[in-house]
C-alpha cells in the first residue's frame, strides 16, 4: 500500500498526487504578500468559505456574458489586491502617478481602507447601508424574524450609522472580496442558522456589497481618475510604455548592468509602503515563502490523510446548495 511519511494512503495514487499539488499551490497562495495580514500577522480572520461561495456564483466556464465575466474578473482582482488604486499605480508607474491622491478628498493617500472611510464618500456609505437593510429585510431568513431581532441583527452587522466601525469594516472587507468570521457568526447566532445557511446568506450579502461598490463608488472613482489623467496629458500609450529602468527584455548579465542608487530602485513585488508604515507587517522573501509553503503542504497532507479535513482557506468544490441568483 502506498504511504506518505509512514501513513497509508487509502485512495488512488494519482488523485493523491493531484491533491498534493493543489495543496502546494494553495499554500504558496496563502504566503503571498497581500495575505500577510491573514496568515502571517494573523490580525484579521476571514470566512474563506463565504469568499469561495461568492466567487463560485459568477464563475461560469460556458458563459458568454461579458457582464458576468467582468464581475468575476473584478472580484478576483479585488481578492488579490490588484485593483488599480493609487498605491498600486504608484508602484507600477511612479513617474506618472507620484502625486496621485484620493480623488474624493484630494488630501489623503488612496487605499482600500481610505475609500471605505473617506469623509467625501459618506453619501455612498449611507446609500449602501440603506440598500443592504432593504435587501436583508426582503430575504427569507429575515422575514421570519420579529422586528426586534431584525434590528439587533442589522445593528450587529452594519452598526448604528453609516460611519460606524461595523459598517466601514464590512465595506472595507467586501472591497477585498472578503467577510469577517465575526459577521458570519452574528448571522448564525442571531438568526439561529446552520453553518451552511449562514455561509449562503453571507455570500448574498458579500455579493450585494461588491456589486454596489463596483457600480457606484468604484465607477465614480475611475471617472475622477480619468479626468485627473487627462488634466496631466497622460495617454494610454504612456501607461503601456515600460519603465525606463525596468527593462524586462534585457539579456545583460547582472554583473554587467550599471549600479543603481538605492533610491532609484522600484520594488514591484515588495510590501505596500502605505500599509507597511501603518502596520509594519512581516515581509516574506520569495525563498522563505517557498519554504513556508512546503511546510504548510506537508502539514495539510498529514491532516488530510488522517482525518480528511481541509483547512478553511483551501478552496474545495461546493455543492449546489450554495448557489443562488445574484440578480443580474
Amino acid at each position: 500500500m502506498p504511504q506518505y511519511n509512514r501513513t497509508p494512503i487509502e485512495q488512488n495514487i494519482w488523485k493523491f498526487i493531484h491533491r498534493a499539488l493543489h495543496f502546494r499551490n494553495y499554500s504558496a497562495w496563502s504566503r503571498l504578500k497581500f495575505n500577510i495580514d491573514c496568515f502571517v500577522d494573523k490580525r484579521f480572520d476571514y470566512d474563506w468559505q463565504t469568499t469561495w461561495s461568492t466567487i463560485k456564483q459568477v464563475k461560469f466556464f460556458k458563459c458568454t456574458s461579458t457582464k458576468r465575466n467582468s464581475l468575476w474578473s473584478f472580484i478576483i482582482k479585488a481578492l488579490h489586491n490588484q485593483l488599480p488604486i493609487a498605491t498600486r499605480l504608484k508602484q507600477r508607474k511612479p513617474a506618472l502617478y507620484s502625486d496621485l491622491k484620493c480623488q474624493f478628498c484630494h488630501t489623503n493617500e488612496e487605499t482600500t481602507n481610505h475609500l471605505s472611510t473617506c469623509t467625501q464618500t459618506a453619501d455612498f456609505r449611507t446609500y449602501l447601508r440603506s440598500e443592504l437593510i432593504y435587501f436583508l429585510n426582503n430575504t427569507d431568513e429575515f422575514q421570519k424574524l420579529s422586528p426586534h431581532i431584525r434590528s439587533r441583527t442589522i445593528n450587529s452587522l452594519l452598526g448604528s450609522s453609516p460611519d460606524s466601525f461595523e459598517c466601514t469594516s464590512l465595506l472595507s472587507d467586501a472591497m477585498q472580496a472578503k467577510i469577517s468570521t465575526t459577521a458570519i457568526s452574528h448571522l448564525k447566532k442571531n438568526l439561529k442558522l446552520s453553518r451552511a445557511d449562514s455561509v449562503k446568506l453571507g455570500s448574498k450579502i458579500l455579493m450585494q456589497i461588491i456589486i454596489l461598490f463596483k457600480n457606484h463608488l468604484w465607477k465614480d472613482r475611475c471617472e475622477r481618475v480619468i479626468k485627473w489623467e487627462q488634466s496631466r496629458n497622460i495617454t494610454v500609450q504612456d501607461k503601456r510604455t515600460p519603465n525606463h529602468n525596468h527593462n524586462h527584455n534585457s539579456k545583460a548579465c547582472r554583473s554587467d548592468r550599471p549600479i543603481t542608487a538605492e533610491d532609484e530602485i522600484i520594488v514591484l513585488d515588495g510590501p505596500d509602503p502605505i500599509t507597511q508604515m501603518k502596520h509594519s507587517p512581516v515581509y516574506i522573501s520569495p525563498q522563505q515563502r517557498f519554504h513556508d509553503s512546503l511546510v504548510l503542504m506537508h502539514s495539510q497532507l498529514q491532516l488530510y490523510i488522517k482525518k480528511y479535513i481541509l483547512l478553511p482557506w483551501i478552496y474545495k468544490p461546493l455543492s449546489s446548495f450554495y448557489y443562488f441568483d445574484i440578480g443580474m
